[in-house]
Parts: C-alpha cells; structure tokens; sequence
C-alpha cells in the first residue's frame, strides 16, 4: 500500500515560528541622517549613505553604512539606526513589477 505525501505549505507562506529579531532592512537601501538633538552625527545632517551587507559573521543587527564613495565606513545598530536615520529608499519598494 502506498503511503500519501502530507500536503507541504507554499514556499510564499510566512514563518509560523516567532522570531527575536525584526526583519532587516534590504542591502542596498538609502538611509538619511536625520536631525535629533544632540546627536553625535549633527554635523552630517542630511547626508545621504547606503545599507550594505550583511555578514554571517557580524549577524543581522550589525548595519554597515556605505558612503558616497562606495566605501563601507561605519556600524550600527537598529535601535541606533531607528533613532538616528531615516530610511529613504528600501529595496523592497523598488522591486514592484512595473507595467509592460
């Protein structure tokens, strides 16, 4: 007698699992410095830098900036990020399909 195959869920499906992370910001993306008093990146006010990518061996919390030079110059943090950037372009928002 043949056994039936269980019905797998499609690969689209969201986790079921909870994770302790939030879900990272896509390489690539553009960030700002945004004004916050007394930040220690008042004088970059408006300068505009680059999300690049994540290694396995920094994880998914450390965000490298890359600047205009195509140069990874500074880590941080999300929490660091959430309250000192601004995320002007996400990656995700430019992969919708356009009309043909």
């Amino acid at each position: 007698m043949k056994r039936r195959a269980k019905d797998k869920a499609p690969f689209t499906s969201c986790p079921a699992k909870e994770y302790p992370f939030r879900t990272p910001i896509p390489a690539r993306s553009t960030v700002r410095v945004k004004d916050v008093p007394r930040s220690p990146w008042r004088k970059e006010i408006g300068k505009l830098f680059r999300i690049g990518y994540y290694s396995k061996m920094d994880g998914l919390d450390c965000i490298w900036l890359v600047d205009a030079r195509g140069e990874y110059c500074q880590t941080l943090d999300r929490d660091f990020l959430d309250k000192v950037l601004d995320i002007v372009t996400s990656l995700l928002l430019l992969q919708m399909p356009t009309g043909v």
